[in-house]
């Protein structure tokens, strides 16, 4: 029977053969082109318990070069973040009785009843229609600047390998004097394919990427800006999370997870509920979900991909 299989795994060989040979040959053009370009030399950090550097990366399609400009920010974690809205034990004092005023943990108020009251629909709107919304709605783009005034997203991915044929090539523009130049700076191949796939085609992206916004070559810097981390995924306006090239069923399991998280909030508190105008049920612990085994199955593949 094992002839059988022969052809299977003829093709399957050679498939990765190819894909090998694609990616050593890719590497080795992009090392030639890069070739004039001297390397590029971070600057210092001013204060590494303070500063932090973030990637501006600009605009470009998903074949083009990886380009971007490195700027130093303070990112002051002492500085209070000021809230445009009322407090949620402020907006609590302003409902009827039945009421009860929750925070999720994207930072929305969710207005519950209590069941002594019968538990009526989540809702996003206050109970008393005459209360104005921005006292208790609070404003995406005011509430996402951190201390300092910059906004930025982060970044988060699986490092990967760092072989050097999986290792990738960006170009960072800098100032030397009164003109700009350009050097090359090595990237790993998953985060080449996470810029590759969530950078815009018509406006550059101001984020936060460990392995561009840390000096790694300096020890004494990255130990102190891992310090430093909680701090600045917190002032992110969003993280990215990248998992990766699409594998067997991943978009079965990406699609499947959007739409739980469409039908439930978490809130603050650690509890769960469901979200305004749904009646799944998908909140519940004991609810046994009505997924087959081909949703079932692409969870765990799209969760162990090869790294």
């Amino acid at each position: 029977m094992g002839w059988r299989r022969f052809p299977k795994r003829f093709l399957l060989r050679c498939s990765r053969f190819w894909r090998e040979l694609w990616t050593v040959s890719r590497s080795l053009v992009l090392r030639l082109r890069a070739l004039g370009l001297p390397a590029y030399q971070y600057a210092p950090l001013e204060d590494p318990f303070k500063d932090i550097r973030l990637a501006t990366v600009l605009p470009g399609g998903y074949d083009d070069d990886i380009l971007i400009r490195i700027q130093h920010v303070t990112l002051d974690s002492e500085t209070p973040v000021p809230l445009p809205r009322l407090s949620i034990q402020e907006i609590q004092s302003t409902l009827p009785k039945p009421w009860v005023a929750y925070e999720t943990i994207e930072g929305r108020c969710l207005f519950l009843r209590t069941k002594a009251y019968g538990e009526g629909d989540p809702t996003w709107d206050h109970p008393t229609p005459d209360i104005e919304r921005s006292t208790y709605e609070r404003d995406a783009a005011a509430s996402q600047l951190p201390a300092n005034g910059v906004a930025f997203d982060a970044l988060s991915y699986v490092w990967g390998t760092y072989s050097w044929y999986r290792q990738r090539r960006a170009f960072v523009e800098y100032s030397e004097g009164a003109k700009l130049v350009w050097a090359r700076i090595s990237i790993g191949e998953n985060l080449d394919h996470a810029l590759r796939n969530i950078r815009y085609l018509d406006r550059p992206c101001v984020m936060w990427i460990d392995a561009l916004c840390i000096n790694q070559s300096d020890e004494n810097e990255r130990n102190k800006q891992v310090t430093r981390m909680a701090d600045i995924y917190s002032q992110a306006s969003q993280v990215t999370v990248c998992l990766g090239p699409p594998g067997e069923g991943s978009d079965i399991a990406i699609e499947t997870m959007r739409h739980i998280s469409d039908q439930v909030e978490l809130l603050q508190n650690g509890m769960l509920t469901r979200s305004p105008g749904t009646d799944t049920g998908f909140h519940r612990w004991d609810l046994r979900l009505p997924f087959n085994n081909e949703v079932w199955g692409s969870v765990p593949h799209s969760q162990n991909k090869p790294k």
